[in-house]
């Protein structure tokens, strides 16, 4: 339910400001990919995923979801779900201010949920287009992050995000992506979510993505290894007006 107030709030933000505009902008993308997963558990699923970015000349909401199944010994059924938005103003400067968030659950790494949230700003050296872009940005806020056998750490956070996107040729791009999350009052509750992926294009709007993703928390928790790691194969589908 948080989570769900957290995307309105986001959501309505967004529209207050697009409603001004004329020059609405809508891209989106959805894939279904293959997963190997290791660390933790060493099983093969299926993971399927979601992005929008909504932008005007001076603002932009972006939002992506994750959602992975994974059917361990053939028995039970387990759920990983993770989604990050932010929504950013003045965006056609350089440096602008922003607010962001991640929110997620996954029971193969006995996560109950992990939520970080706040207000920062962003910085963008380079972005010659979607596909050649550096960004960098950082957010403080709140968390509230709970292990399956751990009480719930509710505490003041930093957030950050890295993106970069570069062309390999007119048909391939490479992309890489970093989050990470880091409690001020308890320096065992930090982490990383490093992302690599090669895009292919197929057709117009049909791409082959290879993703890596490296997952790290560094909280020592029974049965939960703090290294873990996804290797995704799969297509993309994209879409804008």
């Amino acid at each position: 339910m948080k989570f769900f107030y957290i995307v309105l709030i986001f959501f309505l933000g967004a529209a207050e400001s697009y409603a001004i505009s004329d020059t609405l902008k809508l891209a989106a993308n959805v894939a279904l990919m293959g997963s190997k997963q290791t660390g933790n558990l060493n099983q093969v699923g299926l993971t399927s995923e979601f992005g929008m970015h909504l932008s005007s000349v001076k603002t932009s909401t972006t939002m992506n979801v994750t959602y992975s199944y994974l059917n361990v010994e053939d028995i039970t059924v387990l759920n990983d779900f993770w989604s990050n938005a932010d929504f950013r103003f003045h965006q056609e400067h350089k440096v602008y201010p922003l607010v962001a968030m991640f929110y997620g659950f996954a029971h193969s790494y006995r996560i109950n949920h992990a939520l970080v949230t706040g207000a920062g700003a962003g910085w963008t050296p380079v972005k010659k287009s979607d596909k050649k872009l550096l960004e960098l940005s950082a957010f403080v806020g709140y968390m509230n992050f709970e292990f399956q056998t751990e009480q719930a750490h509710k505490s003041s956070a930093l957030g950050t995000i890295a993106t970069f996107k570069t062309p390999i040729n007119e048909a391939v791009y490479f992309e890489w992506n970093l989050k990470t999350y880091h409690s001020f009052t308890d320096s065992e509750y930090w982490g990383a979510n490093n992302n690599i992926s090669l895009v292919v294009n197929l057709v117009k709007e049909l791409n082959l993505r290879v993703s890596h993703n490296w997952l790290y928390n560094d909280k020592t928790v029974p049965m939960v290894k703090k290294v873990n790691t996804l290797l995704l194969v799969g297509v993309q589908y994209n879409f804008k007006n």
